[in-house]
Order: structure tokens, then sequence, then C-alpha cells
């Protein structure tokens, strides 16, 4: 009879113990804190604008490519062209010919994070590495 009572004992405390585990690793799911942001998939199809005119649009149009308007807000120039990116949630790489402040002869690259509807960049010279400038961008639609 101890015999059964030690077995039965060991088997409860082991199933106790395998119990609170499962409850701590579902609990650990980072699934939920993701919902808001947008996968490479979900970025297809989207429209993003600066936050200092309506002018400068980013969409992106497939998982690796997307176009891109700059223009000066009292619309002295204008510059139009596609661009390649890579995006691993939350960070994001744009390479594109087109310099938004026309100091690097066109070679620039973009890197940046995106957080729910709000992507911030910072602009680069491909040449020297060296920053040329920042961006808010603003989901616009989808």
């Amino acid at each position: 009879m101890l015999k059964t009572k030690n077995k039965f004992a060991r088997v409860l405390k082991l199933a106790t113990i395998m119990s609170v585990a499962l409850v701590i690793f579902v609990g650990c799911s980072k699934d939920e804190d993701n919902l808001n942001n947008p996968t490479t998939r979900e970025l297809i199809g989207t429209v993003w604008i600066d936050d200092i005119n309506v002018n400068t649009q980013f969409g992106f149009w497939t998982e690796t490519t997307g176009n891109m308007i700059l223009q000066a807000s009292e619309g002295q120039w204008k510059k139009e062209g596609v661009f390649t990116y890579s995006y691993q949630h939350p960070n994001i790489r744009i390479d594109t010919d087109l310099d938004p402040f026309a100091k690097n002869n066109g070679t620039v690259y973009y890197k940046g994070v995106i957080s729910e509807n709000i992507m911030t960049l910072t602009i680069f010279s491909v040449v020297t590495d060296e920053v040329i400038g920042n961006f808010t961008l603003f989901k616009l639609y989808e």
C-alpha cells in the first residue's frame, strides 16, 4: 500500500510540474506582440507619405520592389523612380538612385524601421556612408 501511495504521489507531482511548464511555455508566445506590424507580403500595395508634405510617396508593389515619387512642396522639381527593398520586421532597407537632397548624384540608400503605420528612415550616401537626412512616413492606404 505504501508503494502505491508513493507512485501515485510521484505521478501527481510530475503531472503538476508538466502542467505548470505548459502554461509558462504557452504564455511566452509573441504572436500577439506583432499583430499590428506588417509582414513583407502585407507591405505590397501600401502607399506611405512623408510628414512634411503629401508630395513624397513610397509605394510597395512586390516583395522586393516599389515606386517612389519625390517632389518639392513648391513644385519646383519632381523625381520618380523605382527602388528595391528588403524588409525583416521591424527593419527595412531601400536602395534607389533617387536622392531627395540631390547631394550624391542619386546614389543613396534608406535604412529604418516600421512600427504599425509609421516608417522612420535615415538616408545614407552609398559612396561615403554619411547620413544625408531623415524621413518619417505614414501609411496612407493599402
